[in-house]
């Protein structure tokens, strides 16, 4: 009987090492009951008052570095808070979501301006023409469908005076700058990742 007890001790002992392993191996970046993608990012608008720029990023190092530089992050700032976009921050959510996509981001050397696309006909366009813009790479993954998220539809607006892009899920802020200030809205298939 003793002996019995011992490998029944053993056998527990080995159950709770191999779901402690099967744990750190998925990590948490699924709901380990749906098997659906959960890390999540908030994207972070900054923006630049000397150029008018705005950046948008999930990388939080990058958001301390600009504004340190003197750029300001609105998000934190309760400008943008209201009204912040969430997306994946991996390449997992593709494989849940078939209107899920890859965002990349352009830097266009000369300018200092960021595009924000997941149109690989654009990226390619832009990267081979002579107006200086190199490809960034995939920063985040987002949702093409507004059932999946229900939060709001990302507007992305050009402003051809300044050379400007911005996003927003602010239909008020689209409005304001398409009336009074020259901005045009330019398509954009990306909704809020919702939570």
């Amino acid at each position: 009987m003793r002996k019995f007890k011992n490998v029944i001790k053993k056998i527990a002992v080995l159950g709770v090492i191999c779901g402690m392993m099967a744990g750190s191996m998925l990590g948490n970046s699924t709901d380990a009951q749906a098997g659906v993608p959960t890390e999540v990012s908030t994207v972070n608008r900054v923006y630049n008052p000397k150029s008018g720029e705005h950046l948008y990023t999930i990388d939080e190092n990058e958001v301390n570095v600009l504004c340190n530089s003197g750029w300001r992050n609105e998000t934190i700032e309760g400008v943008y808070n209201e009204l912040s976009w969430t997306v994946y921050n991996e390449a997992n959510f593709a494989n849940f979501y078939s209107g899920s996509v890859a965002v990349s981001r352009l830097w266009n050397k000369k300018t200092g301006e960021h595009l924000y696309t997941s149109d690989q006909g654009e990226i390619k366009n832009l990267v081979n023409s002579k107006y200086g813009w190199v490809n960034e790479g995939v920063i985040f993954w987002t949702s093409t469908q507004a059932e999946i998220d229900g939060s709001g539809k990302v507007h992305r607006l050009y402003n051809k005076a300044k050379g400007h892009h911005l996003y927003t899920l602010d239909q008020s802020e689209v409005n304001n700058l398409v009336s009074n200030y020259g901005w045009v809205e330019e398509y954009c298939p990306y909704y809020n990742s919702g939570f």
